[in-house]
């Protein structure tokens, strides 16, 4: 045991995470996420990955997304990189979004008989147009918003641009996105 306390403290996480990998067992992920919990850490496994969120709500946003289907797979992949030892904030930003335009997509297509186009906000307005999304036209164009952000300066798309991206701005990436990929599979749900 006193090899441990040599580790640093990234190392112990990927031990933990080793661990439970190995017994991969639902079990084990709950009870370390509750000693992760009782630690105060700032991480949890999610979906069997262990990223730096711990907040309850998103936790169960991101999970919800991730086995929503509605986004191909984009929100676990967004996770996966968050995990990583030199995580690619872009690329997670990236994913995260890509994933509530296909969601999007998927939406427009599963609902409607209109043809989901190649825009983003053109498919918010299919949904806008169908009462799907129904609110405050601020509600609409920060989802437009937080898709310019997206592709703007170098995240999506290389631009001259060039903005310092942290791992706050990714996580929040993933937390929004989720929420939102988890909001519409509610939505559906519920029609």
């Amino acid at each position: 045991m006193p090899q441990v306390k040599k580790l640093e403290w990234f190392e112990i996480y990927d031990f933990l995470e080793y661990v439970c990998s190995y017994i991969n067992d639902d079990d084990v992920y709950n009870a370390s996420n509750l000693l992760l919990k009782n630690q105060n850490s700032g991480f949890r496994f999610v979906d069997h990955i262990l990223i730096p969120i711990s907040d309850e709500t998103d936790m169960k946003n991101v999970e919800n997304a991730i086995n929503s289907n509605f986004d191909n797979g984009h929100i676990k992949i967004a996770t996966q990189k968050l995990s990583e030892k030199n995580p690619d904030y872009p690329k997670i930003i990236g994913e995260s979004i890509d994933g509530v335009e296909i969601a999007i997509k998927n939406v427009v297509s599963n609902l409607y008989d209109d043809t989901p186009t190649n825009k983003f906000g053109g498919n918010i307005k299919i949904l806008k147009k169908h009462n799907f999304l129904d609110g405050h036209p601020a509600y609409i164009e920060i989802l437009n918003k937080l898709y310019g952000y997206a592709s703007d300066g170098g995240i999506r798309h290389p631009k001259d641009r060039d903005y310092k991206i942290t791992e706050a701005d990714a996580v929040f990436a993933v937390e929004i996105c989720s929420a939102f990929v988890s909001f519409l599979k509610y939505k559906v749900s519920s029609l």
